[in-house]
């Protein structure tokens, strides 16, 4: 991946007043920046809404699309089966309510009610409005259509907002993607719908800072980039099958070792607080619990194997994109973000392992084969307390926690009666 084929953002904004410090110039183009974009334009000015919605430069969605759309706001769930007739008519009736021209928010495409709305309200709106331009690539842009712009801006604008400070339930956007040039390009504008933010005398106003950091643009054209590569699911597929591979593996009574280091790892750790790998609670102990996470790891060959392409595609995400000059900590956050999920799944074997400790070996063992037995004993109670803690870390119900319970008052009681028998038989 090279810098051509790297996103291009930008995203600026216009003000709902123009500074006193401004020219004659350059307050002559404010207004008609404020009146292209809050949709006040003159009858022989175009606005917003009419440029975005172009009908020579959109891309439009496919009906089928919109189906699936209608179908999810009516609540209907059709993934296993074909709508009725009533449906059938429902979603149609609600299809011919979608702007046919292609513009779309963070839920997907917007009716025609919905674009009228956004309109009048851009129109009385004292916010800040906010525009901007995504471009793709342009040899990805031959691949693109209006459904993948739609899923990136929705999956993707969201964490943008945030990086930047807005409630994203309080933003107002209107994207639309654009294909009259080389380069497909989406089109977007958005205001705060209510004034949320008190000043320093406590009055409730609209957001007065309207230019955006550049650490947040370039952390957003990084993610969007990364989100067209094509090798984008490999990762997630890797790290999955890294995490399921320790969370789903059985610990045969000869793994001392690893029940040894839970054990320690389970003394070591606060007994008060969140105990989340990202937490400051366990943040010294964090290389303990990666350590048990690697004799996890070395249990299941194919856990392993994806542990380390889980890294190596870490490591060629963050070499493609600094060859598109973007500088960041991309690789240090993914990488952080995996240890996490992997400490996690330690940290919920431990919570459980402290519910339902070892068992105490009553009694003092006086002969060598006592000694032996005890610690035999010890030794499958400590594997099933693991195999439990694993089986109900990776998503066990109540009824697994339940037999989980069960399991381990019938260990204890075993452990209790047979110390009870060999005492007898030694005094006798």
């Amino acid at each position: 991946m090279n810098a051509k084929n790297a996103v291009v953002f930008s995203c600026t904004f216009t003000p709902p007043s123009p500074s006193g410090q401004w020219g004659t110039k350059q307050k002559a183009t404010w207004a008609s920046n404020r009146r292209f974009y809050s949709c006040n334009a003159a009858h022989n000015e175009i606005d917003v809404t009419e440029y975005i919605a172009d009908g020579e430069k959109v891309e439009r969605p496919d009906n089928e699309l919109l189906q699936e759309q209608a179908a999810q706001r009516l609540n209907m769930d059709l993934s296993n089966r074909l709508p009725n007739k009533n449906e059938a008519r429902n979603i149609s009736e609600y299809v011919t309510r979608f702007n046919s021209l292609g513009a779309f928010g963070l839920n997907g495409a917007m009716t025609q009610s919905e674009i009228d709305e956004w309109r009048e309200a851009a129109r009385k709106t004292k916010s800040i409005i906010w525009h901007g331009v995504v471009s793709f690539p342009s040899e990805q842009s031959k691949l693109i259509g209006y459904e993948d712009a739609e899923r990136l801006m929705r999956q993707t604008f969201g964490g943008f907002l945030k990086n930047a400070g807005f409630d994203t339930n309080n933003v107002a956007l209107l994207c639309a993607m654009h294909s009259n040039t080389e380069n497909k390009h989406v089109h977007f504008t958005f205001y705060e719908r209510e004034p949320k933010y008190r000043n320093k005398n406590g009055e409730v106003g609209y957001r007065a800072k309207g230019k955006i950091d550049n650490a947040v643009l370039n952390e957003y054209r990084m993610s969007a980039t990364a989100y067209l590569d094509e090798h984008k699911r490999d990762l997630y597929n890797y790290r999955n099958a890294a995490v399921n591979g320790i969370r789903g593996l059985n610990v045969v009574p000869t793994d001392r070792d690893l029940y040894v280091s839970l054990c320690e790892l389970a003394d070591k750790l606060p007994k008060r607080g969140r105990l989340q790998y990202n937490s400051e609670n366990v943040a010294e102990y964090r290389k303990d619990i990666d350590n048990v996470v690697q004799l996890l790891l070395r249990r299941n060959t194919n856990a392993m194997q994806a542990h380390k392409k889980a890294l190596s595609e870490i490591a060629r995400r963050g070499k493609a994109l600094s060859e598109t000059g973007t500088k960041s900590d991309y690789v240090k956050r993914l990488t952080e973000e995996y240890k996490s999920r992997l400490g996690n799944v330690v940290l919920g074997m431990v919570k459980n392992f402290r519910n339902k400790p070892k068992a105490d070996v009553r009694g003092e063992p006086t002969t060598c084969k006592q000694h032996k037995a005890a610690a035999r004993r010890r030794r499958t109670h400590g594997a099933k307390v693991i195999r439990s803690a694993m089986q109900m870390v990776s998503g066990g119900n109540k009824s697994i926690q339940a037999d989980f319970t069960r399991e381990l008052a019938r260990v204890e009681h075993e452990i209790e009666f047979e110390l009870q028998s060999s005492q007898k038989h030694n005094r006798s």
